[in-house]
């Protein structure tokens, strides 16, 4: 069922964003709903996602890299990499900068336009 292992779940102005166990996202419209997009960014679970202007931020369980993509189209924008252990928390700043914080004690803060 399309409703099977969802995860996470996110706003996104009138629309949800969740997460599957298997690293699917799905961009659910409540009005409709349909899924208006469904894509795979990962290929393990999803361990955390944010929203950041269109851009859905997000790591896998265990993962020592964020990917940015697109909302509408699942396009990847970039990978953000520079932990050493694996992330355990993401957040966004109201700069917009992106956080992170890792098991190798690090805390990185990123410019998501330019890593």
């Amino acid at each position: 069922d399309q409703y099977d292992n969802i995860i996470k779940l996110c706003k996104w102005n009138d629309k949800l964003i969740l997460t599957t166990l298997h690293g699917f996202v799905k961009i659910w419209n409540p009005n409709t709903k349909n899924f208006e997009n469904i894509f795979q960014p990962c290929t393990s679970r999803i361990a955390k996602l944010c929203v950041w202007q269109k851009y859905i931020v997000l790591f896998e369980m265990f993962g020592r890299t964020i990917k940015i993509l697109d909302i509408e189209t699942g396009q990847l924008k970039t990978t953000l990499i520079n932990h050493s252990c694996s992330i355990f928390s993401i957040a966004i700043l109201n700069d917009h900068k992106i956080v992170s914080s890792s098991y190798d004690e690090t805390i990185r803060i990123w410019n998501p336009e330019f890593g």
